[in-house]
């Protein structure tokens, strides 16, 4: 036991950046023998273990020792996560760097810690208690945050921004250099003072390094939704002159059927005559609101209602909306009322209503829609989050809605009460 031990304390390093990037990384597609090239990574990465011990034995105290620990482990590390994941090697690098990050974090926050201790209670084998509470502290808050920021990818790492990983890459190799070349005067120096700095300091390049990091998933992430964005509102622009001119037919052929029918009104039986009326009634249910573009869109969710059983009640003035763009008008209330419409589904025919509202307030316009929901959605920012499973391509109807909002210095805001879904959206009326 003493001996395991021993073993932990002496490769704690090469043990918790191992830690690291496996807890990075275990969530990502895996190579079709990516276990077997781990556990052949584990040992392989052990025998280094062994091997560097003997060479450090023979050699105490020299930096070119240490620098080939360092250096040796992070190319184990990497080589490991590469044949590990099914990723690109900038990928295998973000998580051998971060990893990297993390433990050195967690062990100059150990080695200050351990000094104070020192200073305040004297003599005592608390060092290896301290570092296993700051890996803890560490490792746990990074993930939490790393998790929370990027699973609406699934947790999927990609790298956006290759020129910034080398960036932090060399950063990284500058920072060990620095702390070899400085080792050996913090070792000598009597004050205690000076060892604590010196681990905060490079406790704070190590936290500069995993913002840096983070920043290019970040970075991609944000480009990555606003171009799926784009996409989505140009493909929605070219399905909004498609419904325009189907809207255009209905109305002339429910026009046609009214008069056609009135011509033969005599001729067939009463019955066949209700049935055909209720027919053209279904079809000629056409929204006048004064907009155009929001006479098609409602006019088509309408038509989707009916045929759902979904009772749709709107009071709409689409004059107050002239100042928005026609694209911008049916991407908004298509996204809004084809969630509506989805979630309305899923309910007995008594629960099937959607209400919706444009009216003036003031200098603004307020468009409020309002329906039943089965379950409270996780909300982040304010804004509920998508339910199904690949949300790599779904949750982008919210954001486009948002993105719109803002467009005309809008906000838009969402409100769950007693299984009540509210939105309200409300964008200043201009002065001209």
């Amino acid at each position: 036991m003493s001996v395991l031990v021993s073993f932990f304390r002496s490769h704690m390093f090469e043990l918790s950046t191992l830690l690291a990037a496996f807890l990075l990384s275990f969530r990502q597609p895996k190579r079709r023998h990516g276990w077997l090239f781990f556990a052949v990574g584990i040992v392989a990465d052990v025998l280094f273990m062994v091997l560097w011990t003997g060479v450090a034995r023979e050699h105490p105290g020299e930096m070119m020792v240490s620098l080939i620990r360092y250096f040796g482990q992070f190319i184990i590390v990497l080589t490991l996560v590469y044949g590990w994941l099914d990723c690109g090697l900038l990928t295998a690098v973000f998580v051998a760097t971060t990893g990297y990050g993390m433990q050195q974090l967690a062990g100059r926050l150990s080695g200050a810690f351990t000094c104070i201790q020192r200073m305040v209670a004297g003599a005592g084998d608390v060092d290896f208690p301290i570092l296993l509470v700051c890996v803890l502290l560490v490792y746990g808050v990074t993930l939490f945050f790393f998790d929370r920021r990027y699973r609406e990818n699934g947790n999927r790492i990609r790298i956006a921004n290759p020129v910034q990983l080398v960036i932090t890459l060399l950063a990284m190799t500058v920072i060990i250099f620095l702390e070899e070349i400085s080792l050996p005067m913090i070792k000598v120096t009597a004050t205690p003072g000076i060892r604590i700095a010196n681990y905060f300091s490079s406790a704070i390049f190590a936290l500069l390094l995993l913002i840096m990091e983070f920043n290019v998933l970040q970075k991609h992430d944000l480009e990555e939704k606003l171009a799926m964005t784009r996409r989505i509102l140009l493909e929605e622009r070219e399905q909004y002159e498609k419904e325009k001119n189907v809207v255009e037919m209905i109305n002339v052929k429910a026009h046609d059927l009214k008069h056609q029918l009135q011509a033969i009104g005599q001729s067939i039986p009463e019955h066949e005559k209700t049935q055909i009326q209720q027919a053209v009634k279904q079809y000629d249910s056409t929204v006048r609101t004064g907009n155009r573009a929001l006479d098609v869109v409602l006019t088509m969710k309408r038509m989707i209602c009916e045929s759902s059983d979904i009772e749709f009640s709107c009071m709409v003035n689409g004059k107050l909306l002239d100042f928005m763009e026609e694209s911008d008008i049916y991407s908004l209330f298509g996204n809004l009322l084809d969630n509506a419409v989805e979630e309305s589904r899923t309910f007995d025919e008594e629960h099937r209503i959607i209400n919706l509202s444009v009216a003036q307030e003031k200098d603004f316009v307020l468009i409020h829609e309002e329906n039943f929901i089965q379950a409270r959605p996780e909300m982040v920012d304010g804004l509920p989050q998508t339910t199904k499973p690949d949300t790599a391509n779904h949750g982008f109807g919210i954001r486009s809605m948002q993105m719109i909002a803002e467009k005309y210095n809008g906000h838009l805001m969402v409100q769950i009460e007693r299984n009540v879904f509210q939105m309200d959206i409300l964008l200043p009326i201009p002065r001209n």
